[in-house]
This record gives structure tokens, C-alpha cells and sequence, in this order.
């Protein structure tokens, strides 16, 4: 029997599972006394079974003593598998949690960073911050008094380090959009608090959906109305790597949009289609132009859901899937 690449990783992120069940306990003793032997190459080789780019770590538990976290590291092609390695976790407990990307802690800030070959006073980073409400991010500069006296490398190496340990890696790429780094200290430079907090209010702002209306024009000239969820960004959504595409007709007004009977008619099958997709999938996106809406969903490539999307919705539109965990096909879209 030949078994799938699917196959092959879900059988890993079961055996990581496991293993990890008899080998937790010596993971404890292991943080407690320092002595950790070969333990660490036993964690590095069960994680590669899953994929050789995926990262670990042990870190302090914000509820449990300890975390477990394996992470994409920032690499979209992981990120659903990261997500679903979190998914088959067992429940967090008195002793560990687990997490699919790096956590907030700012406390780190408060330390000495090595780094070419100089002690760096973490405490002395400084952000500042310019609000893109049409993108809904933050656009940061990283300020620090030894920028003037190390490589860039090391510049931008501090900046998305300072950025992770401040925010967590999701919070990050959510919210985070340009980020720069210079030696001369900016006028508007605050505190990195001063930076969570922006965060902070920017998340809650989107805690629930929000959807906004964009309009544009084709080569021909025709109106094209599209409309998005915000922040468009596929670390909302961290294990729907898979985009599906829905092309609808409809009857179009005299510029090819869709009036009041054909928008209502719309409407119904968009509401059908999000309560198929349950958990594992998501309308994020449709766009509308001379007779034909395209509805943009994305989906867990590992649930069921695609192929009963794909074969409800067949039935009145066509239907086009693709691997797209950077969500590439709405790069358009994004204001």
C-alpha cells in the first residue's frame, strides 16, 4: 500500500503524540536539573518527522508550568501544518500547554541580548508606529542606541525578535505590516508597551468580522465590486490552506452588476455555503463584474469539506481548488 504525503503526516503528528506521552515526564526533570543529554535531538528528530522546517521550543506556560511550541517560524507553506500538529494536542494541564507559534513575552525585553559580540540592553528598544487603516496594520520603525554600531543583519535580527517576544508571532503577522529599523532615533519613538497596546486595540477592533466594500474598474471600464473580510491575511485562518473558487452567474443590470433579485439569490447561496463550511473553511472574499460573482473560500485541504463543497456547490457554479497557503489569489483584493 502506498500512503500519501497527507498520510505520511498525519501518521506523524500521530506518533509525535505518541511519544511525547512517555517522554514529558523526563522533559520536566530535564528543566529542572539542566541536564538535558540527548533529549533535545529526540524533540529536533520527532518534529522533522513532521516537516524538516518546522521549529520547536519549551518556554514558560502562561496557565501551565510549561509550553511546548511548534511553530512555521513565519513560513506560510507550515502554517497549517503547525496548526493541525496544535489541533491533535493533548488538553493543556497543570504542567504543559502547547501553542503553534511563539507567545508574547515581553519580559525578555527586560534582559541582555549577545549578539555580535555585545551585550544588548533589550530594554532600550524602541518602536515607533503609523496606523494603515485601510490595511489595517501597523507600520513600525525599530529604534535602538547600537544600531549605530552593528551590521544591518544584526539590526533587523533585533527588531523581529524584539516584535515576537512583544506581541507573539500571530499577533505580529496580523497586525504588523512594514517594518523598518534605522540608527537615527525617530521624533515619535515610545516605549514597546506603548506598541502592544496599539495591537492590542487594533485586534479588539476586529475581534468580529468585518467586511468592507471595494470598488474598481476593468480594462474595458466596467464597475467591479469586490468585498473582503479584514485583515485579509492567511494567518487568520492558519490551517485553511487551500483556496476554492466559486464562480456564480447571475442576471446583471444594465453595467453588469447584480440587481436587488439576483443580489437576494446570492445572498441565500452564500449562506448556505458558509454553514456547509462549518469549522473548516471560510468565505473571506467575493468579487462581482459583468454577470458572474466569484466567491473566494479557503479550507482545510485535510477536512471533508472540500469535497462536499465542491459537489453542492457544483450543481449551480463552477468550482476551482488550488494549494495556497500565502492566499495568493486574493493578493488583488488586498486594499
Amino acid at each position: 500500500m502506498r500512503f500519501s504525503r497527507r498520510d505520511s503526516r498525519s501518521k506523524a503528528v500521530a506518533g509525535f503524540w505518541q511519544w511525547w506521552s512517555g517522554v514529558h515526564g523526563r522533559v520536566e526533570s530535564a528543566i529542572a536539573t539542566g541536564q538535558w543529554g540527548g533529549l533535545t535531538d529526540e524533540v529536533t528528530a520527532r518534529v522533522s518527522v513532521i516537516h524538516p522546517d518546522l521549529q520547536w521550543e519549551f518556554a514558560p506556560g502562561k496557565g501551565a508550568r510549561h509550553a511546548l511550541i511548534v511553530t512555521a517560524g513565519g513560513d506560510p507553506r507550515l502554517r497549517a501544518l503547525a496548526a493541525r500538529w496544535y489541533a491533535s494536542a493533548p488538553p493543556a494541564d497543570d504542567v504543559w500547554e502547547y501553542h503553534p507559534a511563539r507567545q508574547p513575552d515581553p519580559t525578555i525585553l527586560t534582559s541582555l541580548l549577545e549578539m555580535a559580540d555585545q551585550l544588548i540592553r533589550l530594554q532600550d528598544t524602541q518602536f515607533a508606529s503609523l496606523l494603515d487603516a485601510d490595511r489595517c496594520q501597523l507600520d513600525v520603525v525599530c529604534y535602538h542606541p547600537v544600531f549605530a554600531q552593528v551590521p544591518e543583519q544584526i539590526q533587523e535580527q533585533i527588531t523581529f525578535l524584539a516584535l515576537d517576544w512583544l506581541l507573539g508571532e500571530q499577533a505580529a503577522e496580523l497586525w504588523i505590516g512594514g517594518v523598518a529599523w534605522q540608527q537615527v532615533r525617530p521624533d515619535d519613538v515610545e516605549a514597546p508597551e506603548a506598541l502592544a497596546e496599539r495591537v492590542a486595540e487594533l485586534a479588539a477592533r476586529y475581534a468580529q468580522p468585518v467586511w468592507v466594500l471595494l470598488t474598481a474598474r476593468d480594462g474595458d471600464d466596467y464597475p467591479v465590486i469586490a468585498t473582503i473580510q479584514q485583515p485579509l491575511k492567511p494567518a487568520r485562518w492558519p490551517r485553511f490552506d487551500t483556496h476554492v473558487a466559486i464562480t456564480l452567474p447571475y442576471e446583471p443590470d444594465r453595467v453588469g452588476l447584480p440587481g436587488d433579485r439576483a443580489l437576494q439569490k446570492l445572498r441565500n447561496f452564500e449562506d448556505q455555503l458558509i454553514a456547509s463550511l462549518g469549522e473548516d473553511g471560510a468565505l473571506v472574499a467575493h468579487e462581482s463584474t459583468r454577470g458572474r460573482r466569484i466567491l473566494h473560500v479557503y479550507a482545510d485541504s485535510e477536512s471533508v469539506v472540500l469535497q462536499s463543497v465542491a459537489a453542492w456547490a457544483g450543481r449551480e457554479a463552477t468550482v476551482r481548488q488550488s494549494h495556497d497557503p500565502s492566499f495568493e489569489n486574493v493578493s488583488h483584493l488586498r486594499p
